[in-house]
């Protein structure tokens, strides 16, 4: 190695072993100290201590000094933890009684808020919920037995009108009475055994869910009877009507005829009185009550009285025209009309829509004329705005259709 060499290295070499000696005095100080005898340690203790506080610019005296280490032999100053023991125990929890009494409070509230959630959605929703369905338990007997009680005044009464309503019926029509009157005492009998075997259910002290199948047996059996009892009343209505119907096909008829100024009318009043007759004789008591208001209607429609004027307001048509459903090559037109009585008030009259093919009741719809006719009155109100001649027909008394003054098919709209 070159002398440039050994001068870099000198500088680590001697670190390395001013290193090494004071570790091998430090080694070598232990080594005194574990080999001197106890009275020199303690003096050389004492000897430390003095200059320690010497260092320190305190006099301390020997005797003070020879305390301290006689001291630190007998460990007087060392903590030494008492044995456990219950007495211990509480001492340190009072000691901590801070961090227990802060940890058992949250541990109180935590519990405190579990126990009151528990209650507020678990306990008293099904508490509620028992003494609803409890409530609604009792309502439910209550009604049934309401129901029940009234199912048997039903069946009492309608049993003691079954048993005399014959006797109101006119002779001709005793058969059919009678075929009436024997299937409504049959359906009673039925009635009659279902209502002894119904029996209400007790009311409970408390929610019963068994219970709950019980009571929707005795309400479908209740319903049950309840539509035989209807059957039976709409079978005697029939036949009381057998009774009623016998004298009012008749009188209406007459008063049909009384205002007639037409004899299409009497004709027509005549075939529905036949017709209705021929019901009630066959029993078909629906058939005659149509009949009878057949003859309503016809009466109503010769008391009407009422003039057709072309429609001539601002705002709204006079006339249209239409293309019909079944031929797009044709036109027709139509008038609009409104129906009015003497003090102008509007009458709502029936009409035949010819392209709903339905009867509609209506004060303003279209009447059906020639083209020829459409565009005079066309002209007429273009002339200065107002159709002179507006005049359409009048409706008299007596009479099924009113008297056209221009010239109409009959045909009529209600829309377009």
């Amino acid at each position: 190695m070159s002398n440039t060499q050994s001068g870099a290295d000198a500088p680590l070499n001697d670190v390395m072993l001013a290193m090494d000696v004071v570790d091998t005095l430090r080694h070598q100080q232990t080594i005194v100290q574990r080999e001197l005898n106890e009275e020199e340690r303690e003096q050389a203790l004492i000897v430390r201590l003095r200059d320690i506080y010497a260092g320190q610019g305190i006099d301390v005296p020997d005797e003070v000094l020879a305390e301290g280490v006689a001291a630190l032999k007998e460990d007087r100053f060392t903590y030494k933890p008492s044995p456990p023991s219950f007495g211990r125990t509480l001492a340190n929890f009072y000691v901590n009684r801070g961090y227990w009494g802060k940890l058992t409070g949250s541990l109180a509230a935590l519990t405190a808020v579990v126990y009151v959630g528990y209650l507020a959605f678990v306990t008293w929703p099904e508490a509620r919920r028992t003494e609803q369905a409890a409530t609604a338990q009792v309502q439910s007997l209550q009604s049934a037995k309401m129901k029940l009680d009234e199912l048997r005044r039903r069946h009492g009464a309608l049993s003691t009108q079954t048993a005399a309503i014959e006797n109101d019926v006119p002779s001709e029509l005793k058969d059919t009475a009678v075929g009436l009157v024997d299937r409504a005492t049959r359906e009673l009998s039925l009635v009659e055994a279902d209502l002894a075997g119904v029996s209400v259910p007790e009311r409970p002290r408390q929610y019963d869910p068994v219970l709950d199948d019980a009571i929707q047996q005795t309400d479908a059996a209740l319903a049950s009877i309840e539509a035989a009892l209807g059957s039976v009343e709409s079978q005697l209505s029939m036949v009381r009507s057998l009774a009623r119907l016998d004298q009012e096909l008749p009188s209406k008829q007459r008063a049909v005829l009384k205002i007639s100024k037409d004899p299409r009318a009497d004709a027509r009043a005549n075939a529905i009185l036949e017709a209705g007759r021929g019901a009630l004789l066959s029993g078909d008591v629906e058939g005659a009550m149509g009949a009878a208001q057949e003859l309503d209607a016809l009466l109503r429609q010769l008391n009407l009285r009422y003039e057709l004027r072309i429609l001539n307001r601002e705002g709204q048509q006079s006339g249209v025209f239409r293309i019909p459903p079944n031929n797009s090559s044709a036109q027709n037109y139509y008038l609009i009309v409104e129906a009015v009585d003497r003090q102008g008030r509007p009458v709502a009259v029936s009409v035949a829509d010819e392209e709903l093919g339905q009867t509609v009741n209506a004060n303003i719809f279209g009447m059906r004329v020639s083209e020829q006719v459409f565009r005079r009155v066309a002209r007429d109100k273009q002339d200065d705005g107002i159709i002179q001649e507006s005049r359409f027909g009048e409706k008299r008394l007596g009479y099924l259709t009113p008297d056209y003054e221009i010239p109409t098919t009959g045909g009529s709209i209600t829309r377009w």
